[in-house]
């Protein structure tokens, strides 16, 4: 009796055993053959490395976010870097925007063509105390008078000290004639009756345009072939740096 039972439970228990129970395909009848079956040995020794060296790569641990790059700005908007040099760029062209505006507006104002303007200090200058209104003796942007305002355009523009009066940048200027002219130079006037000699100066700029400081319009560009500028001209004069 005990030799038929403990056969079947020998079988039992080999079938209820996890090796044996992976040993059963259940969705074919038909055993299931490795490829790795149908490679040459060095066929498998490449898969079995392969394999290997895919298992040693597997970690476990979360992916880090790369750090941005110090050549790199973030711009406006969310989550967009931006390479450095297209900051430089963009910085670039406002600045070639505002030289453009600069040229167009002066351009317009004398009627020469933008490409003349070339001196962008001179202009930026000029652009920033125009319309500045004028005030004998005074010295600032509440107002200012046309020796003050030469004085500091050729400080700021052409790094040369000229005298504070009219009458001394006058003395201290070489005498050129009209015909000579040239972007930076003086133009005198005699403009007050009670007084003798030069009263007024103003800065040559081109096409017959001077840039002053004007008892009646403040800081503005003129013509010196107006009727009023012709007839109180005195001379011009030509500024030499400092040695």
């Amino acid at each position: 009796m005990v030799k038929r039972i403990l056969p079947a439970i020998s079988l039992v228990l080999f079938l209820g055993s996890c090796s044996a129970l992976k040993q059963i395909d259940v969705s074919s009848d038909k055993p299931v053959t490795p490829v790795a079956a149908y490679a040459s040995a060095k066929d498998r020794a490449v898969l079995s490395d392969e394999h290997v060296k895919f298992l040693n790569n597997i970690s476990s641990e979360p992916a880090r976010p790369e750090m941005p790059v110090s050549s790199t700005k973030r711009a406006k908007g969310p989550n967009r870097e931006v390479p450095a040099n297209e900051f430089i760029s963009s910085s670039s062209e406002k600045n070639v925007s505002a030289s453009s505006a600069l040229q167009i507006k002066y351009a317009g104002m004398m009627n020469i063509d933008p490409a003349k303007i070339k001196n962008l200090d001179l202009y930026g200058f000029i652009d920033d105390w125009y319309g500045t209104p004028y005030k004998l003796g005074g010295s600032t942007k509440k107002g200012i008078d046309c020796s003050a305002f030469v004085q500091f355009l050729f400080a700021s523009v052409y790094g040369i000290t000229l005298p504070r009066t009219s009458k001394y940048q006058y003395t201290s200027t070489k005498r050129i004639s009209t015909t000579q002219l040239k972007e930076g130079d003086l133009l005198f006037f005699h403009t007050r009756r009670n007084f003798k000699g030069v009263t007024h100066v103003g800065v040559y700029l081109q096409n017959n345009k001077f840039v002053q400081a004007s008892s009646s319009g403040g800081v503005t560009i003129s013509d010196m072939y107006d009727p009023y500028y012709v007839k109180h001209l005195v001379g011009a004069g030509r500024a030499v740096a400092d040695n």
